[in-house]
């Protein structure tokens, strides 16, 4: 019994080919280990980009939108969702 499309299964999230592993667009040993916090790399797995100056300072003041995806974070680590 097939579950999900046949195929392989594809993401916009990482990629990983025998001598480079990329996420969202950037390649993880090069460009994120070492050089990245594990909160901004959350958010950059979550939101396809990194955060602003204004979110690293002052995480409690962001935007709406980005008050909507730590709500859905926080209900993904509930088990709802």
């Amino acid at each position: 019994m097939l579950i999900g499309k046949p195929g392989a299964a594809r993401t916009a999230i990482s990629a990983a080919s025998s001598d480079r592993v990329t996420v969202r667009g950037r390649d993880l040993a090069n460009d994120l280990m070492g050089r990245t916090s594990f909160t901004d790399y959350v958010f950059l797995l979550a939101t396809g980009r990194t955060p602003t100056e204004d979110l690293r300072r002052r995480p409690g003041r962001a935007s709406g939108r980005d008050r909507r995806w730590r709500a859905r974070l926080r209900l993904r680590g509930a088990g709802h969702g």
